[in-house]
């Protein structure tokens, strides 16, 4: 299996196809380049204030799947920390509870569409801030993210904001 995808038995462990480690083009390479946002869906990174990590999601990233879940579970996480008076580690509370979620709600039996990174993602159509002040704002991309996608949410422009 590994020796058809391009890969040998290390890099199969590791995860780096040699192919590609070679700079050769291979059946994947070229699938990948065949995918289009209807196959592979929209990708997006959720920000939680307070936090460094970044959620990224390779599919299902768009305002309507996004808010559909992302609302009713805000507005019961506040609910939760509001009754039982907990303040202590939000952001880090939030973070986790939230990949929990998305993995339930948007993975469908594949979790390889979901990862926790440090960086942000040039890809990404969407950028969801949940800040602690209750609201969301949806960001969009500006050219300047997707040639330096460091500059983050300084690289992309605010479409919308949402309160939970």
């Amino acid at each position: 299996m590994f020796l058809q995808a391009g890969l040998n038995w290390v890099d199969g462990l590791l995860g780096v196809p040699s192919a590609i480690a070679a700079g050769q083009p291979t059946v994947n390479t070229h699938i990948r380049r065949k995918r289009t946002k209807e196959t592979m869906g929209i990708p997006c990174h959720i920000l939680v204030e307070g936090h460094p990590a970044l959620i990224y999601a390779s599919r299902n990233g768009g305002p309507d799947k996004v808010l559909r879940i992302l609302k009713p579970f805000l507005n019961k996480f506040w609910d939760e920390r509001d009754t039982s008076g907990e303040t202590r580690d939000t952001p880090e509370c939030l973070l986790a509870q939230l990949v929990v979620r998305f993995g339930y709600e948007i993975c469908e039996d594949d979790f390889s569409n979901l990862k926790i990174e440090m960086k942000f993602n040039p890809h990404v159509d969407y950028l969801y801030w949940v800040a602690m002040d209750r609201t969301v704002g949806i960001w969009m991309p500006d050219a300047e993210y997707r040639q330096d996608a460091n500059r983050g949410l300084d690289g992309c422009h605010q479409v919308s904001s949402e309160v939970c």
